[in-house]
This record gives C-alpha cells, sequence and structure tokens, in this order.
C-alpha cells in the first residue's frame, strides 16, 4: 500500500539575539517593498522612441520584476553610499546612520 504523506512548505526562520529583537528592523518580505523609483518609472520612454528603439523601460521586463519582488528585504540602519572611480578600480565604502524619531 503506497502512502503519501503531506509536505510542509518551506519555511524561513529569521533570528537574532534576545536583546536585539526590536531593535533591529525584521526582513519584510521584497514582493512588498517594491522601491518608489521603480513604482514611478514608466513603462516606456517617449523621448528615447525611435525607428531604432521602442522606448521601452526596465518595467516592461517581467524577469527583472521577479527578482525585484523574490526573496526577503533585511532593512539597514543606515543609507549605504558605494563611490566607484576610476572605471572600478577604487571603490569606497560608507553610510549615513538614519535618525530616530522620538516617539512617546
Amino acid at each position: 500500500m503506497l502512502h503519501f504523506w503531506k509536505k510542509e512548505p518551506p519555511r524561513i526562520q529569521f533570528l537574532c539575539q534576545p536583546e536585539d529583537l526590536g531593535v533591529i528592523a525584521p526582513p519584510v518580505a521584497a514582493k512588498t517593498s517594491l522601491p518608489e523609483w521603480y513604482r514611478r518609472l514608466p513603462a516606456a520612454d517617449p523621448q528615447h522612441l525611435s525607428a531604432r528603439d521602442n522606448g521601452l523601460t526596465i518595467k516592461r521586463c517581467l524577469p527583472f520584476l521577479d527578482a525585484m519582488t523574490s526573496g526577503w528585504i533585511l532593512p539597514l540602519a543606515a543609507t549605504v553610499r558605494l563611490e566607484i572611480r576610476d572605471d572600478g578600480r577604487n571603490v569606497e565604502a560608507g553610510w549615513y546612520r538614519k535618525m530616530a524619531r522620538a516617539t512617546r
């Protein structure tokens, strides 16, 4: 006799040290965090429309949308800055700390 057991769906569990709980931002599903620049981007750019260019932007690329909405976003406590110079030979990295809002 064959038995088919119901498989549980795969699960991802995010862990942190107890003292960090509520201090660091929890992960969020990427599909809920689509960047504002992507939302504002038009599907076609009329300035690039020509006989050789259909003017389509990355917004019309479904694999790109899939990549943007798959997985998890791990929010950072700072804005990360990368400065790439000399055709990629020099990279300088830094961060700007976000100011926490006072809540009462």
